[in-house]
């Protein structure tokens, strides 16, 4: 009887002891990965003849700084076909920027911007440069568990004088996978 009182003592301690070594290990860190279709807007939907609806990616990490606030970085394509050639205008480059959460609630609304430094590729092998602009956005975030949760989100792009002298701006629409705190 003893015996079974220790053994139940030092297995309620070892789970009190595990349970609180998970709690401390959490690190603030999040992993997401995005598709998304891009709508040109402003004079950029008339670039090349006209430009159609596009379709991306993209994958960041984040850090939360504190419950509501934290900053990302990351790395996004999109692709926007060419209404008057058969071919695909590229956008990619690096995204970073701050993300703030807008409560506490289990599905949880945020709003986040930053920067864009980003490359564009018109199909004519001409070298363009890398261009900063800047992204604005708003989602929201649906737990699927403990760390994993689906990201439905709009965000508005824009690069001044982006290729041949012409602005770059489109409204995303994308639906992320979020793994992390």
């Amino acid at each position: 009887m003893k015996k079974s009182i220790v053994m139940m003592a030092a297995a309620v301690a070892a789970v009190g002891l595990a349970e609180s070594a998970r709690a401390q290990s959490l690190v603030p860190l999040a992993v997401e990965a995005r598709a998304s279709a891009a709508v040109p807007t402003g004079s950029f939907s008339d670039f090349e003849g006209g430009i159609g609806t596009g379709y991306g990616f993209g994958v960041n990490g984040s850090l939360k700084l504190n419950p509501l606030l934290g900053i990302y970085g990351g790395y996004s394509w999109t692709g926007y076909d060419l209404d008057a050639r058969d071919e695909t205008l590229t956008q990619q480059g690096l995204d970073a920027g701050v993300r703030v959460g807008l409560g506490l609630l289990p599905m949880r609304p945020y709003a986040r911007g930053g920067v864009v430094y980003h490359k564009l590729d018109d199909g004519h092998g001409h070298d363009n440069e890398r261009k900063l602009g800047y992204e604005v956005g708003a989602g929201l975030s649906f737990p699927l568990g403990m760390v994993i949760s689906v990201t439905p989100e709009v965000t508005y792009t824009r690069i001044n004088d982006a290729i041949e002298g012409q602005d770059l701006s489109a409204v995303r629409v994308g639906i992320g996978l979020r793994a992390g705190l």
